[in-house]
């Protein structure tokens, strides 16, 4: 996607790119009642680009999980200028690199995550409600407490995480 070439989101879209997925000074977004979910096989790259709500600020919030990105493979993911993306981003095997003054209005999920330059992460807490982080979700006992090898976490070592996941 490059500029001048903008797409807007009408209705629940699924889109799979099984290459890479480039944006350089372009935009999506999406009408009030729009989602997106994109699939990409190959490598990540958006550069002084847009992906939200039609107001295009990160003044103006929007529900990041109306945007889902799953990364496919170990590729490498680059966020970088002045990019602002409202979205759940999910790369679990991939490196994900965000740089520049760029913003994310969600939450990210990456096998290393550097945040580089004036780069910043605004955590949505409204994507509490599920995974991980719901107090019903796995690393909370029935009571609603933190298990205690949680607790006992002084860094995210991923041996240790690991281990805290087969208690």
């Amino acid at each position: 996607l490059t500029a001048n070439k903008p797409i807007e989101i009408q209705g629940h879209v699924d889109l799979t790119v099984f290459e890479n997925f480039t944006m350089k000074y372009a935009s999506i977004t999406l009408a009030e009642d729009a989602s997106l979910t994109l699939h990409v096989g190959g490598e990540l790259n958006i550069r002084s680009s847009y992906v939200g709500n039609e107001n295009q600020s990160t003044q103006s919030w929007m529900d990041a999980s109306r945007v889902q990105i799953y990364g496919h493979n170990d590729e490498d993911w680059d966020i970088s200028g002045i990019s602002t993306v409202k979205a759940e981003l999910y790369a679990p095997s991939s490196d994900v690199e965000i740089s520049g003054v760029s913003t994310i209005c969600g939450r990210i999920a990456g096998e290393d995550v550097t945040i580089r330059g004036g780069s910043r992460v605004l955590y949505d807490q409204s994507l509490d409600n599920g995974g991980f982080a719901d107090s019903s979700g796995l690393l909370y006992n029935d009571d609603g407490t933190l298990q205690s090898e949680v607790q006992q976490l002084t860094q995210l070592d991923p041996v240790v995480l690991d281990s805290v996941e087969r208690a």
